[in-house]
């Protein structure tokens, strides 16, 4: 799939402003971000909801949508299988009559229908539920029947819209697994909205990041989880530290040193500063934390421990490195555990310091 440029605006108000973005076949590309930032006027774009202002989006090898020369094909004709929020499950139907809805609505011969409920009912763990009414069932099992039904009609491609978050977080976890290993089975082609990082992280090959409109990152999991880009991806993907900071100048080969706001803390940093960086950044497991003295290694910084949390196979540290600055640090059960009151050493890898913009 491919959009070119697509702008759609509400009483004035852009809610998309020429967004582009290529999706691959058989990849699961999760649109994420903040309430408003224009994740679901998108996919409401793709499956034909929305009538954008400008722009062009190509599914497979046709053009669905061109406001310039207006086209603009019907929802019913697109061939998009769509997952709701809400389920949208027919309860007075049972499971099967709910997953056969849009092969009647194709007028396909009974056999075929039976058939191919049958099957998707066997993919998505609902084999000898069909019969069952829609309303005895769980909510877990509600949302595979929304699943099955979005796909038995063989789309070009699936839209999920927050499929998962009416789930308890127990279920909704085990869900996201069970979607992920069905969406690489069957090699479906699919677009994910989430304002959830971690669900974002698990199902996606790519995530586009919007932030008003606007993709502000586009990356695999690995590259936007080590590599973010602004100040705005690495607060939304949940980096714990982050501090406005002053680069100072080069230091080393593709190097630059950094002072961190407000303190006379100074960091190396083995990346480029000729991108405008305003902050610096460190996720909480990446901070090495040595006993009170240790300050032989480069980046050591002299901090006190302030708390800490046991989170089973992980010790969470809040430590103070000076007036107004505080480090949150992840280390793994059996660590030499520092307790709260007591100095210690933080050190911050080079390589692990990202620079961000603004």
């Amino acid at each position: 799939m491919r959009i070119e440029d697509l702008t759609v605006a509400f009483k004035g108000k852009t809610a998309v402003d020429k967004l582009s973005l290529s999706i691959n076949p058989g990849e699961m590309l999760v649109l994420l971000g903040p309430s408003g930032c224009g994740k679901t006027t998108t996919m409401r774009s793709i499956v034909g909801l929305q009538r954008p202002d400008a722009g062009t989006i190509t599914i497979g090898d046709r053009v669905v949508f061109d406001a310039a020369s207006r086209v603009d094909v019907p929802v019913n004709a697109r061939k998009v299988g769509m997952v709701f929020q809400s389920y949208a499950i027919w309860p007075h139907m049972t499971v099967a009559q709910n997953i056969a809805f849009p092969l009647r609505m194709q007028r396909r011969p009974k056999a075929e229908i039976a058939r191919r409920v049958d099957a998707a009912l066997e993919t998505v763990g609902l084999s000898g539920l069909g019969g069952r009414g829609a309303s005895l069932l769980s909510g877990g099992q509600m949302q595979r029947v929304a699943v099955a039904r979005s796909f038995v009609m063989e789309p070009a491609m699936l839209l999920l819209d927050e499929p998962l978050s009416n789930l308890d977080a127990k279920l909704r976890e085990k869900l996201r697994f069970e979607l992920r290993e069905l969406q690489q089975r069957l090699h479906m082609t699919s677009v994910y909205v989430t304002h959830d990082q971690s669900e974002a992280l698990a199902l996606a090959d790519r995530i586009a990041i919007m932030k008003d409109g606007v993709i502000e990152q586009l990356g695999s999991p690995a590259e936007l989880y080590t590599r973010p880009r602004t100040t705005f991806v690495a607060d939304f993907l949940g980096v714990d530290n982050i501090f406005p900071s002053e680069v100072l100048g080069p230091a080393g080969p593709g190097g630059c040193q950094v002072r961190l706001d407000g303190t006379d803390i100074r960091l190396r940093v083995e990346r480029d500063a000729s991108n405008g960086a305003t902050n610096v950044c460190i996720r909480p497991e990446e901070i090495d934390l040595l006993p009170d003295g240790q300050t032989d290694r480069a980046n050591a910084v002299a901090v006190t421990i302030l708390s800490t949390s046991y989170l089973g196979d992980r010790v969470r540290y809040h430590a103070e490195a000076g007036p107004g600055l505080r480090l949150t640090i992840v280390k793994s059960v059996g660590a030499p555990v520092p307790a709260p009151g007591q100095a210690a050493t933080a050190v911050l890898p080079a390589d692990k310091v990202q620079l961000l913009q603004s």
